[in-house]
């Protein structure tokens, strides 16, 4: 009997010491890195590198869970998740106990207004007077980053709202004058819808130019030093180059 306890107990440990560590990755909705397929699916550029930094090693198990842009601090504080992709230290971080990744992908945000009447580029040159859309909780360089929806409508006449598909349309339908949207997702929703290309003015400079970074909360179950390290595995491995010109982003 002792001998049949100690044989479990030595399979047991075996087990247990090769099963994985799980880290649980924290995303919100932010086309191409986070969005919902037509089947309810959660879908994206962060979903395919979860899969890619599972693949490339076996000592930690990423699994992604869906938060929301303005829950995310205190989701991760709940310890709802462990990481999340694609964010910034100056986006409200500081305050809080965590550390950045290595930047891993640079990208930006730009305005756009309806092309009609003669519009150029000197139309961004100036937001005064003009009806803003954004989307809410995402920080925007031109109100320093601050997200106060009351704030954002009082000081610079911009309204936030759900979605960066909504203010395209809004902007082609002259409901808004400029909206700010991820350049990303811009380039790849008028590709996917090429009868609005010529109604849609872009601009050249940006609102703000991303460094995304890897945030990781202190104290987690993996290390800024070990995402750096899957990070350069990913890079070197061509892995994440094959996963960026997925989305036209390399």
């Amino acid at each position: 009997m002792k001998k049949n306890i100690l044989i479990f107990m030595i399979i047991s440990f075996s087990i247990i010491s090769h099963s994985s560590i799980i880290v649980k990755v924290g995303g919100y909705i932010f086309p191409p890195f986070i969005e919902m397929s037509k089947t309810g699916e959660v879908v994206g550029l962060t979903c395919d590198i979860i899969d890619g930094m599972n693949n490339i090693q076996k000592k930690y198990q990423f699994e992604f869970v869906l938060t929301s842009s303005k829950n995310r601090y205190k989701d991760m504080f709940l310890g709802k998740y462990d990481i999340i992709f694609f964010e910034n230290i100056l986006w409200e971080w500081s305050d809080y106990a965590v550390q950045a990744s290595k930047v891993f992908l640079k990208g930006g945000e730009v305005y756009i207004t309806n092309a009609e009447d003669g519009k150029n580029q000197i139309y961004f040159n100036n937001l005064d007077g003009k009806l803003l859309l954004g989307v809410s909780g995402y920080h925007y360089q031109f109100a320093d980053f601050i997200t106060d929806e009351n704030y954002l409508k009082s000081n610079y006449n911009a309204r936030m709202t759900k979605s960066h598909s909504d203010n395209i349309l809004s902007v082609v339908n002259k409901k808004a004058d400029i909206a700010i949207v991820t350049k990303s997702f811009i380039l790849k929703y008028l590709h996917d819808n090429p009868e609005i290309s010529l109604r849609i003015l872009v601009s050249e400079k940006f609102d703000q130019e991303y460094n995304h970074t890897i945030i990781v909360k202190d104290n987690s179950s993996i290390s800024v030093e070990e995402i750096d390290k899957i990070l350069d595995d990913l890079k070197s491995s061509d892995i994440m180059e094959d996963i960026l010109k997925k989305y036209g982003l390399h």
